[in-house]
Order: C-alpha cells, then structure tokens, then sequence
C-alpha cells in the first residue's frame, strides 16, 4: 500500500513538472509573439507608412530634414547668395538652427524667405526659425571682404534639431557649399541648369504654356495616323526647377483602399496647372507606393518606376527591387509607382512586355529625358472614328521617338484622364472616372 502511495505522488508530481512545462513555454512564446508583433507591425518598416523617407532607411523613425547651401558669385564678383532649401514630408512645429559665416570673409546684407521663416542676425552667424508646415526656401546675401575659403558658410543644428508635430525627432543632415562657381545641379535643383527655361518671377501664360520661377509646361495635343488607325494624344513637356514640383497627390488627401475623387476636382483643390490620374494604388493591396518623400506600402506589385530626390528617374522589374537598396541612392526616393510595365530599355523601344494589357487601349504613361526635365503622355482611347488607342509596342515607340531615356505606363483605360488649368483637356472614354490618386504640376 505505502509502495503504491508513493507511486501515485510521484506519478502526480510527474504530471504537474509537465504541466508547468508546457503552460511555461506558451507563456514565453506568447512573449516572443507580441515581441515580434511589436517591432514587424507596431514599429515601421523601411520607412513606416506615412512617414518622410530619409537618406540613411535604418533610422525608420526620424524624420530627415535636408538643408542644402549653394555658395555662389553674384556676376560682379562681390557679393555672395546663400540659397538655402528646406525639405520636408511632415509638418513641423517650431524649430531652429542656425548658420555661421566667417565675418572677416563675409559681410551680412540682407535675408528674404517665404512666410513662416524668420532671421536673427548676430555677429558671424544667422539664426533661422521656422513654424510652417512644408517645404521652404530661403535666401541669403552677403558682401565679401576678405578672401573666400573653400566653405564660407556652414549649416549647425540648435536646440536640439527640429520636432514634428507628432512628437518624432527630426534629424538635420548639411550639405554646405563649397564651391565658388554656379553649380549646375544640387540635390534635386535644376533652377541653374535650366535657367533659359523659366522667369524671373513673373507667369506667362496661354492657351497650352505655362513658365514661371519654378515650372515650364508645354501641352500639345497630337491627331495622326497610326498603322492605320485613326490616333489623338496629348503631350506635356515638363521642366522643373526642383523635383519637389513633380508631385503626387491623394483621392481627398487621404492614403488608403476605399478613396477615390475626380480629377477635375482634385486639380482645381491642388491649383494644377496639369493633372494626370496616377498608378491607382487603391485598387490592389499590394503595390510599392511613395509619394512626396513619404513611405506608405513596400509590398511588391510589378514593374517599379521611381524618381528620385535628384531628380533622376528609372524603372525596375519586380524581381531586381529592393526597397532600402534602391532608398539608399541619389539621395532618397522622391516618388515610386507601381503599375507599369516599363516601355524602354535604355530609350530604345521594346517588343516585349511584363503586361496582359498589349491590345490598343487609351494610356496615360509618364517619360523621363534628364533630371528636370519630364513628359507625359496621354492617349484616348476606345473611340471608333476619333480615337483607337495605342497598343503597349505603339506607345512604346511613342516614348522613343520623343526621345526619353525611361518611360512608364501608368493607369490606363477609363482612368486616363487629363486636366489643363483645372478643366478636362482630352476626351476620356465613357467621360472618364474617379480616381485613387494622381500626378500634378502646381501653378504657382
């Protein structure tokens, strides 16, 4: 009896030691999970949805201001311009930094910015403050007394950088000038390269131009024959003076599924001198989507078309892109769009395509000729007597002889839908429709 007792105990105690071996290992892997959970779902991802891409991706939650000084001869060799370009995808609450000039080098005359930015002139150096949301630019001038050192001027971070609104620190990366000559192109500034392209200030504008400081846009709209058919088409020559003119815009303002609007309203919201429907991300849950500097989707979809923060476009198949990789040149992502196929292999039109789409259809497609310098295109479409439209190796041929390095087709069919000064310029099939988001040029 007693032996028989002690078997039972020991069977019981047996059975308890696997019991809490058991209920301890769900425990901890109910730990590991919500761990994980935490940093794959909570945290974000190469970016974060929503959030202002950086040149470094590793520090997905900073946001990334890029201050970038141009130093530059006036044309009588005595005085020296600043130009200074703050960038940013998030709105910022009140911040400072300051610049420090050499004052047995440079002599402080006068600063002019846009509104929400304010100096503080000191001896030797320019406090700048800012409490707008958006990107800003600013000016400085100064006359030079004494010999000009190979950086003048420099940038430093003040009260422990900047904060956004939602609380997130904001790193400030410099660039500072080093030059002593007018540099073609920095960072995505194409203000001097193309300098014959825009005014002084002022707007002209007709019936299909438009030229201001900042854009030149020329729209033409094209009726020909095309291996037999009957073709109308538009095309918009875009120059910029910075990339961030090429921009993108949101159904409502609002990222996400379930959004859409009509262009004409949205152009009219945006003040757009042209509009165009985008990729409509909205419609698939997959796709790589950034817009304006901000990161909202990485999930691979087809063919990737990205433009970059200097202005340099390229196309990607979807098994050669790799987010970080890609984020991590030419200065960061500006915008990337997920649709395609891609229409040119190094400007030379293609046969092939990564498409189902080939049979003649109305197309909107975007063109790249060099940093700064753009086009669209827009084809009706699906419209016996007026318009056929294009098959994929026609508007590929299309991009060629215009001349781009890089094409991309976007959102076609029913979507392809174009605005000039807020009104609808082309003839979409079934009157177009609403769309998930867009591509836009601002009227200043």
């Amino acid at each position: 009896m007693v032996k028989r007792r002690r078997e039972k105990k020991r069977y019981k105690r047996n059975i308890e030691r696997i019991l809490a071996i058991i209920v301890f290992d769900i425990v901890l892997a109910g730990i590991g999970l919500v761990i994980f959970s935490f940093f794959h779902h909570v945290l974000p991802q190469s970016g974060g949805a929503g959030v202002a891409l950086e040149k470094n991706p590793g520090q997905s939650d900073v946001y990334t201001i890029t201050l970038v000084l141009q130093t530059s001869l006036s044309e009588n060799k005595e005085n020296f311009i600043a130009e200074g370009f703050l960038k940013n995808g998030a709105n910022l609450s009140d911040g400072e930094f300051e610049m420090i000039y050499t004052s047995d080098t440079l002599e402080y005359i006068d600063c002019s910015a846009e509104e929400g930015v304010s100096f503080s002139p000191e001896d030797g150096r320019l406090v700048f403050s800012f409490s707008s949301p958006g990107e800003k630019l600013f000016s400085c001038e100064f006359r030079i007394i004494g010999k000009l050192s190979d950086s003048p001027a420099k940038f430093v971070a003040e009260s422990g950088n900047f904060v956004s609104i939602d609380g997130k620190p904001v790193v400030v990366k410099i660039t500072d000038g080093t030059e002593t000559e007018t540099p073609e192109v920095s960072d995505g500034d194409f203000s001097r390269k193309f300098s014959d392209k825009f005014t002084g200030g002022e707007i002209v504008k007709t019936e299909n131009t438009y030229i201001s400081q900042n854009v030149n846009v020329k729209l033409e709209n094209v009726r020909k024959t095309v291996n037999g058919k009957q073709i109308s088409f538009f095309v918009a020559d875009i120059y910029v003076s910075r990339v961030e003119y090429f921009r993108t815009g949101f159904a409502k303002d609002t990222y996400g599924r379930g959004y859409s609007q009509d262009i004409e309203d949205f152009s009219q919201q945006k003040n757009a001198i042209l509009a165009v429907n985008g990729d409509y991300y909205g419609a698939r849950a997959v796709g790589v989507v950034v817009r304006n500097g901000v990161y909202y989707r990485g999930d691979l979809y087809e063919d990737v078309l990205v433009l970059w923060n200097d202005g340099v476009m390229e196309t990607f198949e979807a098994s050669e892109f790799d987010f970080d990789t890609v984020q991590a040149q030419h200065g960061g992502i500006w915008q990337a769009w997920s649709f395609g196929p891609e229409l040119l292999d190094s400007g030379v039109s293609k046969t092939s395509f990564n498409s189902k789409v080939i049979p003649s259809n109305p197309r909107s497609a975007v063109g790249y000729y060099e940093p700064g310098h753009y086009c669209i295109v827009v084809v009706d479409g699906r419209q016996s007597g007026y318009s056929e439209g294009l098959r994929m190796e026609e508007i590929s041929e299309l991009f060629a002889e215009l001349g781009c390095k890089v094409a991309y087709n976007l959102d076609g069919g029913q979507s392809s839908v174009l605005t000039w000064d807020g009104k609808l310029a082309n003839s979409p099939y079934k009157g177009g429709r609403t769309v998930s988001d867009f591509i836009y040029i601002p009227e200043e």
